[in-house]
């Protein structure tokens, strides 16, 4: 914000004539907060306005709500020598909440807590203070905020300089290149249905299928370990490669290496669980419709080289304690 004003003040046999500027800008903090302070800079003139004023002063800088009566934050710069300025001085207005130039009046805001318009109750209850306002004070948008200004010179009365100044934006602030460094390619926009809540829901562990038009469990494209599925269907209808993904089935392998099909040994004392492989039948009914035919082929070989079906089964043997490994019944 850009504040230039000049007022003119009699109070206490003294002229005060004062040019406000109000920059903000960052200052580093011994904090975690963000750092956010503007620069105020003035002058003094002695009762004629024809001199500086060369005193030692102390000066009060308090924010309160657009009408003046709430009191959001109050700090205290003292002993400003103004002898070796003409009268000039520059200060920076804003600190952090830890800050020990706070007054015991100020309620302990942040800076961007009190410049914040989103409906916040900023409440600054205090029944020891005349300054501060019973119920808070709740924001809502365009809100300015008011500057009080008072000046201690030494050994003499405080003077609270009139009218409060308005804090109000800098046209450039309207439409920020970056937010602590940025830009808008660096955040999500929210548009739609998109929104703090949604997002939420979409990264977190709960259910999120009302956000969207398929199941809410997925596989983890890329990730090598083990996923559950869950026990619901999984269906495709497309075709589904391993190994390969130019599948020209409806269940391809790719070609490089062996691959079986097979059901687990079991791992109980019970015995091994059977495997059948069957062709569609026809509808149930119908008449004269033939069953879906069972074929079970061995891979293309190339020359003078053949390929094979082999059929292997168990034998029986001599105790129970020993595994009889399928051999080669049949070529």
């Amino acid at each position: 914000m850009v504040l230039v004003r000049r007022i003119k003040i009699r109070i206490l046999n003294t002229l005060f004539a004062l040019v406000g500027v109000a920059v903000p800008f960052c200052q580093a903090f011994a904090s975690s907060e963000s750092p956010q302070s503007f620069t105020f800079q003035g002058r003094f003139l002695n009762e004629e306005g024809s001199a500086p004023l060369t005193k030692i002063v102390d000066v009060t800088f308090g924010i309160y709500s657009p009408d003046g009566g709430c009191l959001l934050y109050e700090e205290k710069k003292t002993e400003i020598d103004l002898s070796a300025t003409d009268g000039m001085f520059s200060v920076q207005v804003g600190s952090a909440t830890s800050s020990a130039a706070r007054t015991d009046l100020d309620p302990g805001k942040t800076m961007a807590q009190i410049f914040a318009n989103r409906g916040t109750l900023l409440r600054t209850d205090d029944s020891s203070s005349s300054q501060t306002c019973i119920g808070g004070y709740t924001t809502k948008n365009g809100d300015a905020r008011k500057l009080r200004v008072v000046v201690t010179p030494q050994n003499e009365a405080p003077i609270t300089l009139s009218p409060d100044l308005t804090l109000a934006s800098v046209p450039s602030a309207f439409s920020a290149e970056t937010l602590q460094g940025m830009g808008p390619s660096q955040f999500v926009q929210v548009s739609g249905n998109v929104s703090q809540t949604t997002m939420a829901a979409l990264t977190g562990s709960g259910e999120a299928s009302s956000l969207h038009h398929h199941d809410a469990l997925y596989v983890k494209i890329g990730d090598r370990g083990s996923q559950d599925l869950g026990s619901g269907v999984i269906y495709t209808s497309g075709t589904i490669g391993i190994g390969t993904s130019s599948p020209t089935a409806d269940l391809s392998f790719g070609g490089d290496k062996n691959r079986a099909i097979s059901t687990e040994r079991s791992i109980a004392q019970a015995a091994g669980r059977s495997f059948s492989i069957s062709a569609g039948g026809a509808a149930s009914g119908g008449t004269n419709l033939t069953g879906g035919n069972l074929y079970l082929s061995s891979g293309t070989s190339t020359g003078s080289s053949a390929s094979d079906i082999e059929f292997l089964t168990s034998s029986a043997g001599s105790t129970g304690t020993v595994d009889n490994a399928p051999t080669a019944k049949m070529v």
